[in-house]
């Protein structure tokens, strides 16, 4: 299985689309386990909850080594991107007596 097929299949286990934050990835992730961990489940679907368990741990880990090595960028036009809402009005229009009421 190479790299691309590696992360489309962890995608497809933890639930995560093309595109995701790291903080979305490890919500995700915790939300799985918790509902598949082994010590939640009855005794009678211990093995299937173990071997979903070991795939939603697998998953994560690609998809966290990859975030790891990938490169951000950091440029000015790429961080406009993620601005909050209150950071993105303030470029654009600046702080004023009607929108700075807060």
């Amino acid at each position: 299985m190479n790299t691309y097929e590696k992360i489309k299949r962890a995608r497809e286990i933890l639930g995560i689309e093309e595109e995701a934050s790291l903080s979305e990835i490890r919500e995700s992730y915790l939300r799985l386990l918790k509902m598949w961990h082994p010590d939640s489940s009855p005794p009678c679907e211990r093995g299937r909850c173990e071997e979903r368990t070991r795939d939603i741990i697998w998953a994560y880990k690609v998809l966290k080594e990859y975030c790891y090595r990938y490169r951000i960028s950091f440029s000015p036009s790429e961080v406009e991107k993620y601005l909050s809402d209150e950071e993105w009005w303030k470029n654009r229009f600046g702080e004023g007596p009607l929108w700075n009421q807060g």
